[in-house]
């Protein structure tokens, strides 16, 4: 079957996909390797491993903060995370003796769960927040309340892995949960069949010998360093280090609470991606009129600056705006990212975007050129660009005011590259623009909360 080849293909690929700028960092799995590894073979010496359980647990829990800075700075963060945990621990076995969970074993992990978050995908994810109809965290309370009440009442087994399901899953826009959704299951699919496989292996080892396995294997994927490479790939070795760790204490499980684990987590991530689909629906299309503006005003600016160097200032002086330029080009392919990501997206649409951010690039191409090829002064150039970033800007405050049939003036003292790459610029915004109105949920319109004005956005440098 061609489409499920397909599917297989595009979920194996997502799966395999590296983080953003991953990279694995040996140093902090060698770290956590000691941490978890030596206070349980410490206290196991001395004949009190129930107590070196926990602080091995406490390292892997101080691991996963997004430390930075100098070494001073990095003992501080992770004195705070550490003191945040023991604060929320304390408050879930507090809460377990006040009110009725079935499990209040379980109360702790509960309220350590938002702690272990990887704040730097939560900053990540949460850039554009103010756009969306409700705030992020808000969502993960509440679908992580309805859940807790869930598990509680049908007396889930190990309810606990569906809250960290959703935790892990629950992302901004829809494509982003999915990319997580796979990530997360695949991964919980893989190493819940490798736990289960090492609970039985390991069934009459010796305490030691487990530790013995269990640090390598927390140093190397439990903590920053493999879900910083990749989310997808971390479970492989985190949990069964978990599950394993779990074996040493007063419960012991099975290769059925791997299964649990696979449940469970899938469970999660069904109920995040219910959320994300139906309760709060991000649609990319609100945004990408606000951001075709901003791509269009960048290249406007970049025009005027390059007027200004042809005025008499040296060649080799840099385009200041340039930066800016750019970086508005790669927020609209992030945009087109994420429109492609949901369900449905319009393909003329995605189209005319590629066009409008390849035409961007070609327009400051075809300028840095010219500019650079020019004498040191020069008399009609200037005025030539600041006319076209003129026609740019007209485009960008009225996004429906373009003829696509009629160039936006004659310059017959600037290359027809550059008028040529202006007109499609400013014709495929148009036309993107149009595109994106049109796609609008009506029901979207009505109820969700407008995104942000023109004056609410960041602006771009503009160079002087």
């Amino acid at each position: 079957m061609p489409g499920a080849g397909q599917a297989v293909r595009g979920i194996a690929r997502i799966y395999l996909a590296r983080e953003e700028n991953g990279r694995y960092v040996w140093q902090l799995g060698l770290a956590t390797l000691f941490g978890l590894g030596v206070p349980m073979l410490v206290c196991l010496a001395f004949g009190h491993l129930e107590y070196g359980i926990p602080a091995g647990l406490g390292a892997y829990l101080v691991s996963l903060g997004a430390l930075r800075g100098d070494t001073r700075g990095r003992l501080v963060q992770s004195g705070q995370i550490w003191l945040g945990n023991l604060g929320v621990t304390a408050a879930g076995v507090l809460a377990a003796d006040s009110f009725p969970f079935r499990r209040p074993g379980e109360s702790g992990l509960r309220a350590v769960l938002p702690r272990t978050g990887d704040r730097g995908d939560r900053r990540s994810d949460l850039r554009d927040h103010r756009t969306l109809p409700a705030r992020p965290r808000t969502r993960l309370a509440a679908c992580l309340t309805v859940a807790l009440i869930a598990v509680e009442y049908f007396r889930v087994p190990h309810g606990t892995w569906v809250l960290v399901g959703i935790a892990t899953t629950l992302r901004l826009t829809w494509g982003q949960t999915v990319e997580r959704i796979v990530k997360r299951s695949v991964g919980t699919v893989l190493c819940a069949s490798i736990g289960a496989a090492l609970l039985v292996w390991s069934v009459s080892w010796p305490p030691a010998g487990l530790i013995l396995v269990i640090a390598p294997l927390g140093g190397g994927g439990i903590t920053r360093p493999m879900r910083g490479l990749n989310y997808g790939l971390w479970p492989l070795v985190s949990a069964p280090a978990m599950l394993l760790t779990l074996s040493l204490g007063q419960t012991h499980p099975t290769w059925i609470d791997a299964g649990d684990r696979i449940a469970d987590n899938v469970a999660g991530a069904a109920l995040a991606a219910a959320a994300t689909l139906l309760l709060w629906p991000h649609r990319e299309e609100r945004l990408i009129p606000g951001r075709l503006t901003e791509l269009l005003l960048a290249q406007a600016r970049f025009l005027d600056r390059a007027a200004t160097l042809t005025e008499g200032s040296q060649p080799e002086q840099k385009l200041h705006t340039r930066a800016g330029a750019e970086n508005a080009q790669r927020e609209m392919a992030d945009s087109r990212h994420q429109l492609a990501s949901q369900p449905r997206p319009t393909p003329q649409l995605l189209t005319e975007l590629d066009a409008a951010v390849t035409s961007a690039d070609q327009l400051r191409t075809q300028v840095i050129s010219h500019v650079e090829a020019l004498p040191a002064h020069t008399t009609d150039e200037p005025d030539a660009l600041r006319r076209l970033a003129g026609d740019i800007r007209d485009t960008a405050a009225s996004l429906t005011g373009l003829d696509p049939g009629h160039p936006p003036g004659a310059f017959d003292t600037i290359p027809p590259g550059i008028t040529e790459a202006a007109t499609s610029l400013m014709t495929h915004a148009t036309r993107a623009a149009a595109l994106a109105d049109a796609a609008k949920h009506p029901r979207d319109t009505a109820s969700s909360s407008p995104g942000p004005t023109n004056h609410e956005r960041s602006h771009l440098p503009d160079g002087h």
